[in-house]
């Protein structure tokens, strides 16, 4: 709710008829994680071959899920911008989750997201088709 002093008149109003006791806390700032990669900060930035959402497509997923995967699968390969995708090993992949929670501080949501992605269609699209 917002903290307006019209509110903040009304809880102490039914506070004391309640006996209740408010406290008022500060929020604490979350630390905010590195921002992803925008096509001008990489001078060979990517983008999803349109074979890779084709192939999510096919295979019927949400269109929510493909723009989900199509995004992750931008930010990984240019995570890598100077690497051939056929090249990204495991270990690289590995190193590019370690760095979503590290750097970029993402939602836990998010990184399963990632590894969902990574795993239902990203390694069998870099290593077959790319």
């Amino acid at each position: 709710m917002p903290d307006t002093s019209v509110i903040r008149s009304d809880l102490s109003g039914y506070a004391e008829k309640t006996a209740w006791t408010i406290r008022y806390l500060d929020k604490q700032q979350k630390t905010l994680g590195k921002a992803r990669p925008r096509p001008q900060d990489l001078p060979n930035y990517r983008t999803v071959p349109t074979a890779y959402t084709e192939l999510l497509r096919t295979r019927r997923y949400s269109e929510n899920t493909i723009r989900t995967y199509t995004n992750l699968f931008e930010e990984f390969i240019n995570y890598y911008h100077t690497l051939d995708p056929k090249e990204i090993t495991e270990k690289e992949i590995l190193a590019y989750l370690r760095y979503l929670v590290d750097e970029r501080q993402v939602s836990i949501s998010y990184q399963n997201q990632a590894i969902n992605a990574r795993h239902g269609m990203l390694s069998s699209f870099i290593m077959n088709r790319y």
